[in-house]
């Protein structure tokens, strides 16, 4: 029994010490861009010894995936928190868009930036990128499809379409390093709803 509960405990602090690395990573990548995030300088923001992060994480890389694990999840239970709140009924795309925002135009996300940006020299790192992507966009289309009962599968065009929105947004979070006027981003994020709000009804109608 005690040594069923010392194995949970430490299995606890494993994953407390991992999340608190991959804080660190993210603020670091934040602070001082992909360059000056290395695994010292996160070490020391988390306040563990780099020994202690190689344990957690074999190589940056792994940590670098694992910030991009954890916001990718951020917003995949997003968009399915999303989907149970209104199952049944008519999507409220501009309350969709307003959820994604938050967290695709906070800081979190900034450090996804850092790190495509930082390694698009990188072969072996860029193919890990889209496949992370691809399968980041796979879920975000199953949740796509328990929002929308009527839909059987992702056709083509409603892909396109989704893809549209959630690249918007993401091309938006950039002028983030430029403005800090949030009417600007609301403006922004209301002309975008106007925009896509048709072809979203125009997929619904062909899926009743």
């Amino acid at each position: 029994m005690r040594r069923a509960l010392n194995k949970k405990r430490q299995v606890e602090r494993s994953a407390e010490t991992q999340q608190l690395l991959i804080e660190a990573a993210i603020e670091m990548l934040c602070e001082k861009g992909f360059a000056g995030a290395t695994t010292a300088n996160i070490a020391a923001c988390a306040g563990v010894t780099t020994g202690a992060l190689h344990h957690h994480f074999s190589t940056k890389d792994d940590l670098l995936f694992g910030v991009l694990d954890y916001v990718s999840e951020r917003i995949v239970l997003e968009f399915r928190a999303f989907g149970r709140k209104g199952r049944g009924q008519p999507i409220d795309l501009q309350l969709l868009v307003k959820q994604l925002w938050s967290i695709y135009g906070g800081p979190q996300y900034w450090s996804i930036w850092e790190i495509i940006m930082g390694s698009r020299e990188d072969e072996r790192m860029r193919e890990r990128l889209l496949q992370h992507r691809e399968r980041t966009m796979e879920a975000l289309n199953q949740c796509w499809l328990t929002m929308n009962p009527n839909l059987t599968f992702i056709d083509q065009r409603t892909a396109r379409v989704l893809d549209l929105l959630l690249s918007s947004i993401r091309g938006l979070c950039m002028d983030r390093f430029m403005r800090s006027d949030e009417q600007y981003f609301h403006d922004q994020l209301t002309l975008l709803v106007a925009s896509i709000e048709p072809i979203f009804a125009e997929r619904r109608s062909l899926a009743e």
